[in-house]
Parts: C-alpha cells; structure tokens; sequence
C-alpha cells in the first residue's frame, strides 16, 4: 500500500498526489497545524471557459485570488471539444503571463472530453508548485483559434489557500 501522512493513496493519480503533497508543504511552511480552527481556508473554484459564442480569440476571466493567498493547484478538463482547426490552443495564467500554470504544449482543448492537465503536472508552464500572492491577483484563462470555433467547453478548476 502507497500511503502518505498514513493515507493510503495507491489508486491516486500522480497530479492528485502532487496536490496532497504541495497541501502538506504548506501546511509544514505555515506552520498550519489545524486549518479548521485556523482563519484559513481550502478553496476550490470552478470557471467554464466557453467558445460556442465563435471567433477566433478569447479572454476569459477566472477566479479573483484574494490578498495573502497560496495558489495550490490549476486544473483543466475539456468537457466538449473545440472545434475550429487544430491550431486550437487553451492556457490559463495571469496578466503578463497567460500561460503560468496551463500551457498549450500540456493541454489541447480540440481533443477528446476527459482530456486533462494540471500546474503540477505540466512540463512547460512557469509555474508548477504552490505560489504566494501578497495582492489580490486575477486569474485568466485565454483561447485561440485561426479558424472560427463555434463549440467547445473547458472546465477550469483553481484551488487556493486563503487567509
């Protein structure tokens, strides 16, 4: 049996064990003995990125981070293909850095529903461990297609810790 802290964890998948663990770092960098009682909370939102409305080009707003938060882990699940041509691309970041925590070479949102990435799985995003936010930080999610898409969906999961 795989276990971590006691846990067994033997049919996690390996972004799911990264999470745990970067939860486990945090919670050991804090010194978070017990969220529960604590002023912080685990926060997991979820955004639908949307392009059945067409054109080429999208920017979409996702979760405002509060002040003081620890962003843990970004998720991305295409839930209806992306139609268009297979220049298709999909990434989530911030301003000045869209593709920090999803880049196009990870996730492809023209491929099958069910098709998935997370930040701490990716090989090519900036960011792939637990980041600190001082300010409250706008998370964005931007898709791009030179033909003219009229159907796709993808699900952006953002989980943080806040103060």
């Amino acid at each position: 049996m795989a276990s971590l802290n006691g846990v067994d964890i033997s049919n996690i998948e390996d972004g799911n064990i990264k999470l745990f663990q970067a939860i486990r770092s945090i919670d050991a960098n804090e010194k978070l003995n017990d969220v529960a009682t604590s002023e912080k909370a685990v926060v997991t939102e979820t955004f639908t990125v949307d392009a059945s409305a067409g054109g080429v080009a999208q920017v979409t707003n996702l979760s405002l981070l509060p002040a003081e938060s620890t962003l843990i882990n970004v998720s991305a699940i295409v839930g209806v293909a992306f139609d268009g041509d297979t220049t298709t691309t999909l990434e989530v970041g911030v301003s000045g850095n869209a593709d920090a925590f999803i880049d196009t070479v990870d996730f492809d949102p023209s491929a099958v529903a069910g098709t998935s990435a997370c930040s701490l799985g990716g090989t090519t995003n900036d960011i792939k461990g637990a980041k600190y936010y001082a300010t409250a930080t706008q998370l964005i999610a931007t898709w791009t297609n030179t033909a003219n898409a009229s159907a796709g969906e993808v699900v952006v999961e953002i989980t943080y810790l806040k103060k």
